[in-house]
């Protein structure tokens, strides 16, 4: 009785009272931890919600620094907004991935075929410093393609500093490109009197930097992709991200889908680019890094 006495302040209160007094205050107490867990459940999400702000600030800073302003390729824009600048980027970025991936899924069915000697530039994880008169591994000649003036040599923004593997967009790109590939890439393109050999007929795509030739030759619809329209939208989405807070925010919309961190991650400053004094991004070496168009 002690316990009842001290929680109620009162004496000599009969069992079953005493019992019913218990009652009431605990349902008090947890009536009040229900305040105070949804005040706590608010405040988690409140934090989560100023995160992802942070994140989109800091991931938009990106999208308008790593588009490098002085290149050919963004000079020819005429009104280079941060938003076309960055659109003209993922394009970029795009067909570079897609040139591999055209040749690669070729060289599956026809290992010997010279357009997957003669045509593409090394594979973006190699790194190889591409010059316009680049060696070809299987025969030891050289290629003069429009590839290997337009990804330049990782070595010439960055001396003698080890070279950096640059994330891929690969596995963003997967789903689309196979099921593209299935219905225009001839597995045997030697069957086919077709002037780009493993190209069926049928409705050109778009390819609008006409940097790669692969994606020239065989003209992908990419600019139809789910997966190439939600990094070509993503300046617009994490402005709106930014500027919606606090108004019409869905609290599903706390987590990035698997698109949008695909695409984050391949954003991300490489260590090698950021200086360990000042914390500084080269967003230049990133843009090198990424294989870009100088």
């Amino acid at each position: 009785m002690s316990i009842v006495e001290a929680k109620t302040g009162r004496k000599g209160l009969q069992y079953r009272e005493a019992i019913q007094k218990l009652r009431e205050i605990s349902f008090i107490k947890t009536e009040q931890s229900k305040i105070l867990y949804e005040a706590i459940e608010k405040q988690r999400t409140e934090i989560a919600l100023q995160q992802q702000i942070i994140t989109c600030l800091e991931y938009r800073f990106a999208l308008e620094h790593l588009p490098q302003r002085d290149t050919s390729e963004v000079k020819i824009l005429s009104k280079p907004s941060a938003t076309s600048a960055w659109q003209r980027m993922w394009t970029l970025a795009v067909e570079r991935e897609l040139e591999e991936m055209i040749d690669d899924y070729i060289k599956t069915f026809n290992p010997g075929h010279p357009s997957t000697a003669a045509n593409t530039a090394p594979a973006a994880s190699a790194m190889v410093p591409v010059t316009s008169a680049a060696a070809t591994p299987s025969t030891g000649t050289t290629s003069s393609s429009a590839a290997s003036t337009a990804i330049p040599s990782a070595s010439s923004t960055t001396g003698s500093a080890p070279l950096v593997t640059p994330p891929s967009l690969r596995e963003l790109l997967q789903s689309d490109f196979r099921f593209w590939a299935k219905s225009n890439l001839n597995p045997n393109p030697g069957k086919n009197n077709t002037n780009s050999p493993g190209r069926k007929k049928g409705k050109k795509g778009s390819w609008p930097t006409a940097q790669f030739p692969q994606v020239k030759s065989y003209q992908p619809e990419y600019d139809k992709w789910p997966s190439f329209t939600q990094g070509y939208n993503f300046y617009s989405e994490l402005s709106a991200n930014i500027h919606t807070y606090n108004r019409s925010f869905d609290i599903q919309e706390i987590n990035f889908t698997k698109s949008q961190r695909d695409i984050l991650k391949w954003l991300k400053p490489d260590p090698d680019a950021i200086d360990p004094q000042s914390k500084e991004v080269d967003w230049r070496k990133v843009w090198v890094n990424r294989g870009l168009p100088t």
